[in-house]
């Protein structure tokens, strides 16, 4: 048995793959390098997330409202909740630190699977 190791295509290197960009977006030069004003990008819908961010959290980089946030934050006791809108067959990692200086972020819970595009939530207990 033989192991072939298959690669996306990214023949315009933007970090998205260029059979995704003709299925959703049409073709493979739809996100300019440029923004409405002339200065080169890498955000097309200017919600300061990378376009090859947004691919791969499954979020639209045509869309400034289609992108990853919190939808509520609450404490119970000594536990953190967090809730925020799901993608279909993402992981999520939810990350903390106690001093935001610092370079190093801790792994508090993940990966998360989602299998659903409703809220999430997960008790953060034990935050660093």
């Amino acid at each position: 048995m033989k192991t072939v190791a298959l690669a996306a295509t990214d023949a315009n290197t933007n970090g998205i793959s260029d059979a995704w960009e003709v299925a959703v977006l049409g073709g493979t030069n739809v996100l300019t390098p440029t923004n409405a004003f002339g200065v080169t990008t890498n955000d097309y819908d200017g919600d300061g997330i990378a376009n090859s961010n947004e691919y791969v959290a499954g979020t639209s980089p045509m869309d400034a409202l289609d992108c990853l946030e919190l939808t509520e934050l609450s404490f119970s006791g000594s536990s953190l909740y967090l809730n925020w809108d799901s993608k279909n067959a993402r992981l999520y990692y939810i990350d903390g630190k106690t001093n935001l200086m610092d370079s190093a972020w801790t792994n508090l819970k993940g990966p998360l699977i989602s299998d659903t595009a409703s809220n999430s939530t997960e008790d953060i207990t034990g935050v660093p």
